[in-house]
């Protein structure tokens, strides 16, 4: 019930278009995405929690896949305070989630959200990642982040993920993080990346 309550309040919800090249000169953080980018073992998706009830969970990127290091160190950070007019990801099957601006403390792996918003629905891509490129879908959405946020979601299933690697790339809260909370420990942290990136309206 608090699941369906939390997402009914979400009002806006964005729609999906399809990107081919970027302008270098935008400003952006988290994954660095290309067609090339594979979802590896991403499946239909991952659920935060394998138990019965499969609850809805805040999932805190923490390490950007391809930009955390030479000329894309710290991507995981969004640069500067502004405005993210578009998100992108790539996922293998259909899902949904609401996007989550988030402030981390990756040495004790707490976070707290600082707002939530919009519902985004994604189609993933149309060969089920069958093939030797993968579609990259992206949504207009218009949302404020201050310099050294987090992207984070709130979902019961997590399909844009490449699960090739350990460590903490992603931190997971259940129950999901609510706008102006607290600072509060992950219940886990998980070694796939997310694989989703800003880019703000310069």
């Amino acid at each position: 019930m608090l699941q369906r309550i939390f997402f009914a309040l979400l009002a806006v919800t964005a729609t999906a278009f399809i990107i081919s090249t970027e302008a270098s000169s935008t400003t952006r953080f988290g994954a660095k995405l290309d067609n090339k980018t594979q979802p590896s073992n991403a499946g239909s998706g991952i659920f935060c929690s394998v138990n019965n009830a499969r609850p809805d969970c805040t999932w805190v990127l923490m390490q950007a896949y391809q930009c955390e290091f030479g000329t894309c160190i710290n991507g995981h950070l969004a640069p500067k305070d502004g405005i993210i007019s578009k998100i992108s990801l790539i996922a293998c099957a259909p899902g949904s989630f609401a996007l989550q601006i988030a402030r981390a403390n990756p040495n004790t792996k707490m976070a707290r959200v600082i707002r939530t918003g919009p519902q985004i629905n994604y189609l993933g891509d149309p060969k089920h990642c069958n093939g030797l490129t993968y579609q990259i879908e992206s949504f207009p959405v218009n949302v404020r982040v201050r310099k050294n946020d987090y992207l984070a979601v709130v979902t019961q299933k997590l399909g844009f993920v490449r699960c090739s690697g350990g460590g903490g790339n992603t931190l997971l809260f259940h129950l999901p993080l609510a706008d102006g909370g607290v600072f509060r420990p992950s219940s886990k942290a998980e070694g796939c990346f997310m694989l989703l990136e800003a880019f703000y309206n310069d």
